[in-house]
């Protein structure tokens, strides 16, 4: 198969980055992220935990869906070092809520009741610039985080990080099984099992060198493989062309295989205000024209005020039809065949570790389908975090 060739040819190579989010939990505003956060053999603390109680509720509504609810989750980080260059990590949780919904054609907009396991994985580094990690992994699509969704995924992910105090550039590779939050979707169906391959290059500069200014991008491809009818099935409520009808002859109409682009600019002024622009463009080439590109950008702001922190953020996003499988992409952006604003503040108490925020979100249809309508999506939360260990 022609992943697994590239595999075994990457193996001792690279890895991609992870955003850190759930499908259930607060979507962070849009812009286009690095992971940096590769494991440390100079940490003297052996185990870490951190528990993180929260609120969340939202309203979504459209011509098809009427759906709001409330809950709560708790959500558990944690990581043990083994020995100077092996670490364990872990990041899961659960989410109990209740609420009403009223949808015509599935189940999209229930109230999760869910146990979730983003992260449970053994990260080795044989040597301090190589990370080598296997598990559950949190696995980020894309540079466009607010578009497409990122999950905890069984993967194999490595990463080679370049650079001094002036600079940082890594190459990243990701081999993963995804699965999607929506229980309809196999990963396995038929004996044939969906796999993803993404790899790439990014960096970021240091802020120091450049007087409180931050330029980071990255370049990266992407490679779904033997996405199956259930996925098909799912993803026609939610954007893809797809042919045959709904159930076991459910098959995509194009396949997925593209390039990510990714770009933001930050800066900090000696006030100790934050500013960014960020971007990112998406295009899958099996897809044609007008069906296949997706990119967003956004602005936003920070102001530290003691203890506490006020954020605001706005964006654009647009994700056209067949960008990448619609059981994969962002649900609170509602899936493909979208585009819209989003607009969000937050406030934090670092002293306190309590942050909050609220999110709303205009999302329209770009073609006019059967199974799709222009919708309104209000999200807020609060969040209380605990360092047990």
């Amino acid at each position: 198969m022609k992943v697994a060739i590239v595999i075994g040819i990457l193996a001792a190579s690279i890895s991609a980055g992870a955003q850190s989010s759930t499908a259930v939990a607060p979507v962070p505003a849009p812009q286009a992220t690095l992971k940096t956060d590769l494991v440390s053999a100079s940490n003297t603390k052996k185990t870490k935990l951190s528990v993180t109680t929260g609120l969340l509720g939202r309203s979504l509504e459209d011509r098809y869906v009427n759906s709001k609810y409330a809950g709560g989750t708790i959500n558990l980080n944690g990581s043990h070092r083994i020995a100077d260059n092996l670490e364990a990590r872990m990041a899961m949780g659960f989410i109990l809520s209740a609420g009403s919904y009223s949808n015509l054609y599935g189940g999209e907009g229930s109230a999760p009741n869910a146990v979730y396991v983003d992260e449970a994985a053994l990260a080795y580094k044989p040597i301090s610039a190589l990370s080598l990690e296997a598990g559950v992994i949190l696995t980020q699509f894309s540079t466009m985080p607010s578009n497409m969704e990122s999950m905890g995924f069984p993967s194999l992910r490595q990463t080679l990080e370049m650079g001094n105090g002036d600079y940082k550039a890594q190459l990243f590779a990701t081999q993963a099984i995804p699965t999607s939050d929506t229980a309809a979707v196999q990963a396995t169906q038929s004996g044939i099992t969906t796999t993803l391959l993404m790899y790439g290059i990014g960096g970021t500069t240091n802020a120091q060198d450049l007087g409180g200014l931050t330029l980071s991008g990255s370049v990266g491809r992407f490679q779904f493989e033997n996405l199956n009818a259930s996925a098909a099935s799912d993803s026609q409520t939610l954007g893809n062309s797809v042919d045959g009808g709904g159930g076991p002859q459910a098959r995509f109409r194009y396949e997925f295989e593209g390039t990510e682009l990714g770009a933001k600019v930050a800066y900090r002024f000696k006030n100790g205000l934050k500013t960014s622009l960020s971007g990112a463009l998406l295009r899958n080439e099996k897809a044609p024209e007008e069906k296949n590109k997706g990119y967003l950008y956004s602005v936003g702001a920070s102001l530290p005020l003691g203890l506490k922190e006020v954020s605001a953020s706005l964006g654009y996003f647009y994700n056209e039809e067949d960008t990448l499988p619609a059981s994969y992409t962002s649900t609170g952006k509602g899936s493909n065949n979208r585009f819209g604003q989003v607009a969000r503040i937050g406030m934090s108490n670092s002293k306190e570790a309590v942050s909050g925020f609220l999110q709303y979100t205009r999302a329209n249809e770009i073609v006019n389908k059967p199974f799709t309508a222009d919708r309104d999506i209000i999200v807020l939360g609060l969040e209380i975090g605990y360092d047990v260990l």
